[in-house]
């Protein structure tokens, strides 16, 4: 497979939704192998919308104000579906090329939000019927995934905040300690590997003068161990 490919992995939920994400990531490999470059990157921008659907109900749930109001301009429809979501994959309701406005919330512009579409047009033509193959090498397959990587890589850097105030509000929450404080992080806020080692850097002081110290000890020595490069 295309170097670096498997670095999407770093920024989507390590158990959540893994029989979904192991089939689209096969189907990507079977195609790759058998030089069906088309098909090997159409797949793999399914696994690039898995994290783009994730990263927005991360944003949900921090900023459930903004994003409300973000949703002005929207069918009613659209409206209910996506303050009504139960799962990230109820936002694939939207088109596509919409989704990214929502990043506005967290600091991007029209003009690198535009960028982003580009990756969303390009798609397009390559899923339907009009007679072209895009993708005939490994060079071209390599330059597209490289793009999705690029913008997996700016959108991660901007959810910053995001993750850290659902980090807190977890911990403040947490009463059964550390293997439950990851389950939630997990499945309830699907968080990634990148998503933990931001963790590293939170501010556990005020926790542990709130009858966390042991749970602030476990999550600061396990994240240690397993997130630092």
């Amino acid at each position: 497979m295309i170097d670096d490919a498997e670095k999407i992995f770093e920024y989507l939920p390590a158990e959540k939704d893994k029989a979904y994400l192991e089939f689209l990531w096969e189907t990507c490999g079977c195609n790759f192998e058998k030089e069906k470059y088309q098909f090997s990157y159409l797949a793999y921008y399914m696994v690039f919308m898995m994290f783009i659907y994730f990263s927005l109900w991360k944003v949900k749930t921090a900023r459930p104000e903004c994003f409300q109001k973000s949703l002005i301009g929207f069918g009613k429809d659209i409206e209910k579906k996506f303050l009504d979501a139960i799962t990230p994959f109820d936002f694939s309701e939207l088109k596509e090329r919409s989704m990214f406005r929502f990043f506005k919330l967290i600091g991007f512009d029209n003009s690198r939000i535009g960028q982003w579409v580009k990756i969303v047009d390009n798609r397009n033509k390559m899923a339907h019927s009009n007679g072209h193959i895009y993708l005939n090498s490994e060079e071209q397959l390599s330059e597209c995934i490289s793009r999705i990587l690029k913008c997996v890589e700016e959108i991660q850097h901007n959810m910053v905040d995001v993750v850290m105030a659902i980090f807190e509000e977890v911990l403040k929450e947490e009463g059964e300690g550390f293997d439950h404080f990851q389950q939630v992080l997990l499945f309830e806020n699907y968080f990634s590997r990148q998503d933990m080692k931001i963790g590293l850097e939170f501010d556990y002081a005020p926790f542990e003068i709130k009858g966390k110290k042991r749970l602030v000890q476990d999550i600061k020595k396990l994240y240690r161990e397993n997130y630092c490069e």
